[in-house]
């Protein structure tokens, strides 16, 4: 029995160390562009890491090499495809506001409208992660093909969706939990999520990533 506790112990130490490394890997990319140019590196980098080196097994002992390896390859398109994807958000939740003062019922209409579309493209940046990490794409490719996967796939872009604005939420009830791994515990879960969406997408005949 003491042997299955000091087992379980382990493997509790174990799974902490390394969340713990995942979320300042993710912090450091973020600082080291200064948050404004690092934030949206930073998530592709980690999640082509920890899906490589974590779920796919090919040892954790590599997770620091290919996180920087993946950060300095995908810097510029992750910023022009992240902040492009921002701007987009940003236009509906504005349209939503002003749908919101509207009374008639095409005001109700334009704010049911606008709901959706502000869920369907926050639902869309992990799926834009997903494609730049694993496909050899221009960025308007990355973008359609990002797009019309989140449409093809509405169970995995719902379940993304649903999954940061549930951990946005406990972040924000919970500010400490921000600070002790917070964004590093909701890019586990949405990579997660993402290795699903990849298997499901996979059919063996799409172009090879650099990576």
């Amino acid at each position: 029995m003491e042997r299955h506790f000091n087992s379980a112990i382990y493997t509790l130490s174990n799974a902490f160390y390394q969340f713990l490394k995942i979320h300042v890997l993710w912090l450091a990319g973020t600082l080291l562009g200064l948050f404004i140019l690092g934030f949206f590196p930073s998530c592709c980098a980690l999640f082509d890491s920890v899906r490589r080196c974590i779920f796919q097994k090919q040892g954790t002992d590599k997770l620091f090499f290919r996180y920087w390896k993946t950060y300095k390859q995908v810097f510029i398109k992750a910023n022009v495809l992240g902040y492009l994807s921002t701007a987009i958000l940003a236009f509906f939740i504005v349209d939503l506001r002003i749908s919101l003062h509207w009374n008639e019922w095409y005001g109700t209409m334009f704010t049911a409208f606008n709901i959706m579309f502000c869920f369907f493209f926050l639902s869309m940046f992990p799926i834009i992660i997903c494609t730049i990490t694993d496909y050899n794409h221009s960025n308007r490719q990355t973008f359609l093909r990002a797009f019309f996967t989140a449409l093809s796939y509405p169970f995995h872009t719902a379940a993304f969706g649903m999954t940061i604005i549930v951990c946005l939420l406990l972040m924000y009830l919970v500010p400490a939990l921000a600070m002790l791994g917070g964004m590093g515990g909701t890019l586990l879960a949405l990579c997660w999520i993402g290795t699903m969406l990849l298997q499901s997408v996979d059919k063996g005949n799409r172009p090879k990533s650099n990576l």
